[in-house]
């Protein structure tokens, strides 16, 4: 009888050790498919990075090309070529012609906000958030050079619609305390002071 209850004892331990071993390969191959997603995402973002790069890179060698038949004019419309398994759209804009917030006078800041059908209320309201970031950055002695339109609209709390109807007329990158009204958008020189 004793024999017995020792086989008993033996088979319960060796179908519990199989069970643990059971749940650590389950959770073995359930790690090794996150691990696949994970690397699958991985490369997607590289290869859309990569295909980032190329469009860049052809832009700057179609502003390079200024006399080339193969030039491809400023603020037309965007074009589109092939590289490795995708396709890039590229375009090129010259941000002269459009109003920077940061540096452009109230006035002109108003204008654009106006042209971008921003309600009087709203637009003095987002005016003085840029005041008001102006001021802060001054007084830090730091230059107020947010990187992005999303980044000075997160500033100034400027709404997501908001932020596409004024796309159109406002940089943050050009430095000017103006625009170049030749190649601005078609009525931003009548519109704005």
């Amino acid at each position: 009888m004793k024999a017995r209850n020792e086989e008993g004892y033996l088979l319960l331990l060796v179908l519990l050790g199989l069970g643990v071993l059971s749940l650590f390969a389950a959770a073995l191959v359930q790690q090794s498919r996150h691990s696949a997603r994970l690397a699958g995402a991985r490369s997607g973002a590289i290869e859309a990075g990569l295909m980032a790069e190329a469009g860049l890179a052809r832009a700057l060698q179609a502003i390079d090309e200024t006399y080339s038949p193969q030039a491809w004019p400023e603020n037309a419309a965007p074009r589109a070529f092939k590289r490795g398994g995708g396709s890039i759209v590229t375009a090129i804009q010259d941000e002269a012609g459009k109003v920077d917030i940061v540096n452009a006078p109230e006035p002109m800041v108003r204008a654009v906000l106006d042209r971008a059908g921003i309600s009087a209320a709203r637009r003095s309201a987002l005016i003085a958030a840029l005041r008001r970031e102006r001021i802060a950055s001054a007084m830090e002695k730091r230059a107020f050079a947010p990187v992005s339109l999303e980044a000075l609209a997160r500033a100034i709390g400027l709404a997501p619609p908001e932020l596409d109807a004024l796309r159109k007329d406002a940089t943050i990158h050009s430095g000017l305390a103006g625009f170049d009204p030749v190649v601005a958008r078609a009525g931003l020189a009548a519109f704005v002071p």
